[in-house]
């Protein structure tokens, strides 16, 4: 596993997260432009949470402590448990991009290598550290996505009588 690869495409994708919501007032960031989904709000506290609480802790503790339990996690609790909604958008976007800075520096000092040591947990069986490293560059991804249909939504609806078919097919 080219762990300098992982932290470059970590990187990256973090400077993508940041330039898909750095322009965003604090209004726009608590829209639900989507119904039924997240608004700019959910997704960044969503994403500072599972940065540090899911992957980057289960990465750490599958190699370091493999006999150890990994810790429940409830991401779709955390919505309502920590507030996303209620928190101002910069505390959200601003956490992740730090503790994501945290997590690639944690990473490029790691000097346990074992990839393949498989995960301690009931609900995970199988999985190894690597397929948990993999997992966290495929995430972001989702979420990239996930961010890029938000805009879009938002700019349609800020957009209002206009016509916005002449940029093409969504």
């Amino acid at each position: 596993m080219n762990i300098a690869r992982m932290c470059h495409m970590l990187a990256a994708h973090a400077v993508t997260i940041a330039a898909l919501t750095s322009d965003l007032s604090e209004a726009e960031a608590s829209i639900a432009y989507i119904d039924g989904q997240w608004n700019f709000k959910q997704v960044l506290g969503h994403l500072y949470d599972e940065e540090q609480y899911d992957f980057r802790t289960r990465v750490f503790q599958t190699m370091s402590a493999p006999e150890s339990l990994l810790p429940a996690i409830d991401p779709e609790g955390w919505i309502t448990k920590h507030n996303y909604s209620g928190q101002v958008f910069s505390v959200w976007r601003d956490g992740f991009l730090t503790e994501r800075r945290n997590s690639i520096a944690s990473l490029e000092a790691f000097t346990k290598t074992n990839w393949d040591q498989t995960v301690n947990a009931d609900h995970l069986v199988g999985l190894t550290a690597a397929d948990i490293m993999w997992s966290w560059v495929t995430h972001d991804i989702l979420h990239i996505r996930q961010l890029t249909e938000l805009r879009y939504a938002m700019v349609a609806q800020q957009a209002g009588s206009h016509a916005i078919g002449y940029a093409g097919e969504w």
